[in-house]
């Protein structure tokens, strides 16, 4: 399967995905209502946020070392099963720990409640990195039907929950993390072609140096894009928090194209470091008028939209949402970059500008929150993400001494090649 098909086949399954996503979403605030909803977001933030600092970088080095020799599957399928139960669960009890000292990063959500759903890290650990040895191998068919089916799921239970049982938020992350559960079972039977073996050392001082330099980068890109909602929560509440969350996935849907194709050349580019650069260059070229469409289409679509959809309750994640569309803009065009960065082995200077954009993004947070609101955490993201992208760009130059006009400028012939491309595909 091509490049562009892949990306076309996945975006498609993220589309569904997306539309899932907006449905329960909608379904879920009209039932939940703003401080229901800030309370949900809150504890799903947190279960990220645990995610996120604990798998040491694992899901990156899954792919990364796989693209390069397949047949390690067993040794790193059998590394993936230790790591997500034993670290998985050390994140889960780190999380509630942080919950317990600092109360105000979740509101008043009911602490029973929140250590149920950050029960799930464990098996969300486990999806992450299985998720990754199917990009490794290429089974994008395959990443592509469970990606959707878990989210098939786990609508159709928030709607039947909601709507036939009127629940709350608490039954919702009760639900998640059984869902949790079944979900990590089904990518356990894909992955698992041939028996896990124990976990190799050496193999794994290899994979964990790499995670290390990857687990800085996604770690501190994570808390650039999410660290903003657990911030509202603590200056603004739970309602607040519920607001801002609509916008925050109304922009994450606008981002889709990028991180897909973003999370598609890794693969590509680990495995063929010869036409790295090359393909870089393309791609960001591409994104640059396909992104500046989408956002232009999704930032009328959002006026009009999220008040109708989500009500009167919710219109205030108008603002934040069209504030945030240049800062989406730049940080489609670096995630391909960063990518090209991963590729390489992940200097440590690539770790370093991502430190930098979560640095200017929590500063300006913390100026712009209490006295802007909702709308200061926009502005500080695109600011941050501007930051990011401008280092990223410059970098870029630096290792592959491609001029800034061959990764910015459109050219004809890419969109034409694009073309071409999605034609064959439909034939």
């Amino acid at each position: 399967m091509s490049f562009v098909r892949s990306v076309g086949w996945t975006f498609l399954a993220k589309g569904t995905v997306f539309f899932l996503g907006v449905l329960s979403s909608i379904i879920v605030a009209r039932f939940l209502g703003p401080h229901d909803k800030g309370v949900l977001a809150a504890v799903t933030a947190l279960a990220g946020i645990a995610l996120q600092v604990g798998n040491l970088g694992l899901p990156n080095a899954n792919t990364y070392f796989l693209a390069k020799d397949r047949s390690l599957l067993p040794k790193i399928l059998g590394h993936s099963v230790w790591a997500s139960m034993v670290l998985g669960g050390i994140m889960a009890g780190a999380a509630s720990v942080a919950a317990w000292a600092w109360p105000s990063i979740v509101g008043d959500v009911p602490r029973p409640i929140l250590l149920i759903g950050l029960a799930s890290v464990p098996f969300m650990f486990f999806t992450s990195l299985a998720q990754n040895i199917l990009l490794a191998l290429r089974r994008i068919r395959t990443y592509n039907l469970l990606d959707v089916g878990s989210n098939v799921v786990a609508t159709g239970v928030s709607i039947l929950l909601v709507v036939l049982w009127q629940v709350g938020a608490d039954a919702l992350i009760v639900a998640g993390t059984v869902i949790a559960v079944g979900v990590t079972l089904a990518h356990f039977r894909a992955v698992r072609a041939l028996p896990a073996r124990r976990p190799d050392p050496s193999l794994f001082r290899l994979m964990f140096r790499y995670g290390l330099r990857a687990y800085a980068a996604t770690l501190l890109a994570y808390l650039v894009i999410r660290s903003d909602l657990l911030l509202v929560t603590h200056f603004l509440g739970n309602e607040a928090t519920g607001v801002y969350s609509i916008a925050a996935f109304a922009v994450d849907a606008l981002y889709l194209v990028a991180i897909t194709t973003g999370t598609l050349f890794f693969p590509i580019a680990t495995a063929e470091p010869e036409r790295r650069d090359l393909l870089t260059a393309q791609v960001v070229r591409t994104l640059v008028v396909i992104m500046a469409a989408i956002l232009l289409v999704g930032g009328l679509a959002a006026y009009w939209l999220i008040p109708l959809l989500y009500g009167t309750a919710f219109a205030g994640a108008v603002a934040p949402t069209l504030i945030l569309l240049p800062g989406i803009y730049f940080l489609s065009l670096e995630t391909i970059l960063m990518n090209n960065f991963a590729a390489r082995g992940l200097p440590i200077t690539a770790v370093g500008i991502v430190g930098l954009g979560l640095g200017v993004n929590l500063l300006l947070n913390l100026a712009f929150i209490p006295t802007l609101g909702i709308g200061g955490a926009a502005l500080a993201s695109v600011a941050a993400y501007g930051v990011m992208l401008a280092l990223s760009l410059l970098y870029f130059r630096s290792l592959s001494a491609t001029p800034l006009a061959a990764v910015l400028v459109p050219r004809r012939s890419d969109l034409v090649q694009l073309w071409r491309q999605v034609s064959r595909s439909q034939e």
